[in-house]
């Protein structure tokens, strides 16, 4: 007589997680990879980012090499802290991961590079729309201006991760996959 562990034992299949850990590798990876570049090697980032800007306030800015995008009538920088690079890397994994999870099945390499190219999309917006918040509002009496602008960020970024968090579980949840 068979047990239910046993049963759950025989029906494990350990390759299964192959695709969460190749993930978490590639996640890692990018992540270290950004200690290591330039404000001009994240100009793909940057310089979107600086022409959203632009358009929503109606200033003009520019690209100043090895420092950023400058907006000079507001004194902005838009450097490699504020690229977004880190954002990008936590919603394409949690894309990855959400998916992986929720649908129990391998993800395809088309699939990634959609996410990847979604959650690039996504981050230039939220990016831009953290920037315009900072922009905007105004700095609290008796704050530091540091402070003030990390906890914009925060939240920022915190509210719209977990936007995208519930967007990849619904869409994970209502897409009917076509059995063969």
């Amino acid at each position: 007589m068979e047990t239910k562990d046993s049963s759950l034992r025989q029906d494990h299949n350990p390759l299964e997680f192959r695709p969460l850990l190749l993930a978490a590798l590639v996640a890692l990876g990018a992540k270290s990879v950004f200690h290591f570049l330039t404000v001009d090697q994240l100009q793909f980032m940057i310089l979107p980012v600086g022409y959203l800007v632009e358009i929503f306030t109606g200033l003009n800015g520019y690209y100043v090499p090895a420092y950023g995008f400058f907006i000079p009538e507001i004194k902005v920088v838009i450097d490699k802290s504020c690229a977004g690079y880190n954002w990008w890397v936590m919603a394409f994994s949690l894309g990855v991961f959400t998916f992986l999870i929720n649908n129990k099945r391998n993800i395809s390499v088309r699939s990634v590079f959609n996410l990847a190219l979604i959650t690039f999309m996504i981050t230039i917006c939220i990016n831009a729309n953290r920037i315009l918040f900072s922009i905007l509002l105004p700095l609290p009496e008796h704050w530091v201006l540091e402070s003030w602008h990390l906890i914009q960020g925060v939240m920022v970024f915190a509210f719209y991760l977990i936007l995208w968090y519930l967007a990849v579980y619904y869409y994970t949840q209502t897409r009917t996959v076509a059995k063969p």
